[in-house]
């Protein structure tokens, strides 16, 4: 992972990076941002992808 300011573009699986699985969630949720699509860059491949998008909506759909 870079520092912040490093100009550089990291991705780190979902909850694993320096955002955190909570702080993903809290962005995700956040009613401000409701009208807005998201696009998660995680550095899996098809199969890591399926189960990361599978957790988002597990997670969304307990709320």
């Amino acid at each position: 992972m870079m520092p912040f300011g490093d100009k550089k573009d990291r991705h780190e699986v979902i909850g694993e990076g320096k955002i955190g699985l909570d702080g993903i969630m809290d962005f995700m949720t956040n009613p401000r941002l409701s009208h807005l699509p998201f696009f998660l860059e995680t550095p899996l491949e098809d199969e890591g992808h399926k189960r990361e998008i599978k957790m988002i909506k597990d997670i969304l759909e307990s709320k």
